[in-house]
């Protein structure tokens, strides 16, 4: 088995501690560093290649620098930076540090990355979506298959939330790719760029987003 190589970044020792020992037993990762500021994240990144990044500090270097390193940006309030995810939502993961319920959800975002996906909490984006004016070119029902995707949920699971045919539910998909812009692009996670297109239409003007509870 080829082991995910993992580097980890954190400011404060003891998240930066726990996290090494998560992740010590587990059987398809290896962490090849662990570090504390950005210039060592920066240097263990340029040395050691490593298949993925979890850190709270130098996202954005390490994404502009090595976009081929999938990156888990382990944050603590729902405060989201779209630039990280200006050029490509492939190999970004967006976790909220008190949402995490056990080490399955941070290892599963760390194998996303990997796999060249994209993982973003829902609500982070819950929380752009709130309080601001739905976007005018999707329809109702676009919207609504929008925020399932949000979710993370599947097109049959949407299909059966919203009691119609999973068929109609990809018209609903592909014409709101198509009215936000989307195209085929295979370096392009569709699903999640249709999310943040639309987020970024109504966040402009947001400079701080609170934490939300569902």
């Amino acid at each position: 088995m080829t082991k995910i190589r993992l580097v980890i970044g954190d400011a404060q020792y003891l998240r930066r501690e726990g996290l090494r020992r998560m992740f010590a037993d587990c059987v398809d990762t290896e962490t090849v560093a662990v570090v504390a500021d950005p210039e060592a994240m920066a240097e263990a990144v340029d040395v050691l290649k490593p298949d993925a990044v979890l850190t709270s500090i130098c996202a954005r270097a390490v994404r502009l620098g090595h976009p081929d390193v999938g990156v888990v940006v382990l944050q603590r309030d729902a405060r989201i930076r779209l630039d990280l995810l200006r050029h490509s939502t492939a190999r970004v993961a967006y976790l909220l540090e008190d949402d995490v319920r056990d080490f399955d959800e941070i290892l599963w975002a760390v194998r996303e990355v990997v796999a060249g996906r994209t993982a973003v909490n829902p609500l982070i984006l819950e929380a752009v979506v709130r309080g601001t004016t739905p976007i005018t070119t999707l329809t109702a029902r676009e919207l609504d298959v929008v925020r399932h995707m949000s979710r993370g949920r599947t097109n049959r699971a949407i299909a059966e939330l919203l009691t119609v045919t999973e068929s109609t539910v990809e018209k609903h998909v592909n014409t709101a790719f198509a009215k936000l812009g989307l195209g085929e692009d295979p370096r392009q996670h569709r699903r999640v760029a249709a999310v943040l297109a639309y987020l970024r239409h109504q966040a402009r003007n947001v400079r701080e987003i609170p934490s939300l509870r569902e």
